[in-house]
């Protein structure tokens, strides 16, 4: 599920940029063979600490010089047409709920309009700088609305940034709900219907419940103490909580997927998944129908995951 996909149509040919709250990863797919996809390019950027201006949720840039160069760069490696790109938060920058839905009667507007109202209570703003998606999903015979959403000025940041040099924003997505959508390698041509995502960034990580194809529960941990012990345990405290939560239901699914960042702490996420869901562990790769040149190296590969979540598998607009 994207942040705003129901917003923005995917982007073809994908060119993503995978922003870090330190950097960002520039990649471009082509086509060289109907069907078949190749990782063309990619470029990792640092940017300096006074390049992001910090919101209540998130960060914007503090102008579009600072993005200059990467994308100035990125260009120079899309062979200079470089006009459209989707843009990958990290998880830390949006927010997510479970809003209760007594009546599904109602437009789509009353309903958010309805989503609005009881946002009121939960944000640390106003709902109307609060950009959204939601899905209706069913919870232990209760009906809810599982809601994501990203700071309206952080987007608007991103995609003004991104305009003043020439690059129009096509879509905004959060790294977990995009990596998420990959295939898997048992079922290449068909999406994952039930699973557990265990994803871990550089700041903490998240364990998102997908059934039938849609977004069901959300947990978001930063990590916290030093690396090691602390860091199983406070993984495996949450996986038990999230299956405590969903006992009354169906429980936990039997899959769980898992994917960490390179830049994330070197934590055995396969191994604690185990010990605690059990089932089919599954560490989420770029799927073997995308080509990848060897030069690549293998830090760039892994965040070229993500970056090809937000549009394999889907079709062309």
């Amino acid at each position: 599920m994207a942040v705003l996909e129901r917003l923005f149509a995917p982007v073809f040919p994908p060119d993503v940029f995978v922003l870090r709250d330190a950097g960002a990863s520039y990649f471009h797919f082509d086509s060289p063979r109907k069907g078949e996809w190749r990782l063309a390019a990619a470029r990792e950027s640092d940017f300096p600490p006074d390049a992001w201006h910090d919101q209540t949720l998130g960060k914007t840039p503090a102008g579009p010089r600072v993005l200059a160069d990467m994308i100035e760069g990125a260009r120079r490696l899309a062979g200079g047409r470089l006009s459209r790109a989707s843009v990958v938060i990290p998880d830390s920058w949006i927010r997510v709920f479970l809003v209760d839905f007594e009546e599904a009667t109602g437009s789509a507007k009353e309903i958010e309009e309805m989503i609005s109202w009881k946002l009121k209570k939960l944000l640390p703003f106003r709902p109307e700088e609060f950009r959204f998606v939601w899905s209706p999903v069913q919870m232990s015979g209760q009906k809810k609305c599982f809601v994501v959403g990203v700071l309206d000025r952080v987007a608007l940041g991103i995609e003004s940034s991104f305009a003043e040099l020439g690059i129009r924003v096509g879509s905004i997505e959060a790294e977990s709900f995009a990596v998420s959508r990959l295939p898997s390698p048992a079922s290449p041509s068909s999406p994952v219907d039930e699973f557990v995502l265990l994803a871990a960034g550089g700041h903490g990580f998240q364990i998102l419940i997908v059934r039938s194809g849609e977004p069901l529960l959300y947990r978001s941990k930063k990590f916290l103490g030093e690396e090691g012990k602390e860091h199983d345990g406070l993984v495996k405290r949450e996986l038990d909580l999230t299956r405590a939560f969903l006992a009354s239901g169906k429980g936990l699914p039997g899959r769980c997927r898992v994917w960490r960042d390179p830049a994330a702490p070197p934590i055995d996420l396969a191994a604690l998944a185990g010990e605690v869901v059990g089932g089919e562990i599954e560490e989420i790769r770029l799927p073997p129908a995308i080509e990848v040149p060897r030069e690549f190296p293998p830090q760039l590969v892994a965040r070229a995951a993500v970056a090809a979540g937000t549009f394999f598998g889907r079709s062309r607009p």
